[in-house]
C-alpha cells in the first residue's frame, strides 16, 4: 500500500466542491501479511470482511475469502450469515 494519499476534487452543483480520499487496496497478499493474520486469528474477537479488510488494507473480497477458509479448516467459525453481513468468531 502506498503511503502517498491523493485528494480528489469534484465539483458539485451550484459551486459546491467536494473532497475526498479515494482508499486504495490491494488484491493480493505477502507471506508476512498471512503470518500475521493468522496469528490473528487465534485471539479473533467478532469480526467482518469489512473490517477484517479495513485492518489489513486488502479489498473486501479477498477477505472473505480467507475467512471462509479458515472457517472450512475449522480454526474459526461463522457466527452470524445473513444476506449482506457475516460475522466471524473463535
Amino acid at each position: 500500500m502506498s503511503a502517498e494519499r491523493k485528494t480528489v476534487k469534484k465539483k458539485k452543483r451550484w459551486g459546491k466542491v467536494v473532497e475526498y480520499n479515494p482508499v486504495v487496496r490491494t488484491m493480493s497478499i505477502d507471506e508476512e501479511t498471512m503470518q500475521e493474520i493468522q496469528k490473528e486469528l487465534k485471539n479473533l474477537k467478532p469480526i467482518t470482511p469489512e473490517s477484517f479488510a479495513n485492518k489489513h488494507g486488502i479489498k473486501v473480497s479477498l477477505a472473505r475469502e480467507i475467512l471462509r477458509k479458515h472457517a472450512e479448516e475449522g480454526k474459526i467459525r461463522q457466527v452470524i450469515h445473513g444476506r449482506r453481513t457475516e460475522v466471524y468468531s473463535k
